[in-house]
């Protein structure tokens, strides 16, 4: 199988999230679930198919969410709506 080329590629934008409080520990699992209950709940299962959110790396206090291009700010959103 080969690979698309990149004018074929979704575009993807990542946004490093910083964990309030500090030193809570960090489940990636966890943190997508509640990243994708949030998206769902404000903007609907087909904008969250859209955004094609996952979580890259949690590292300390800061998470690595990757994205698809245009829907950053929604996903930021979502994010400030997360216990």
């Amino acid at each position: 199988m080969t690979t698309r080329p990149p004018t074929l590629r979704d575009k993807r934008r990542y946004v490093l999230v910083r964990v309030e409080p500090a030193n809570t520990p960090l489940d990636q699992k966890d943190l997508y679930y509640a990243i994708a209950d949030a998206i769902t709940s404000l903007y609907g299962d087909v904008a969250a198919a859209i955004m094609i959110q996952a979580v890259v790396a949690a590292e300390g206090d800061y998470v690595f969410i990757r994205c698809r291009r245009g829907t950053e700010r929604e996903l930021a959103t979502a994010l400030s709506t997360i216990n």
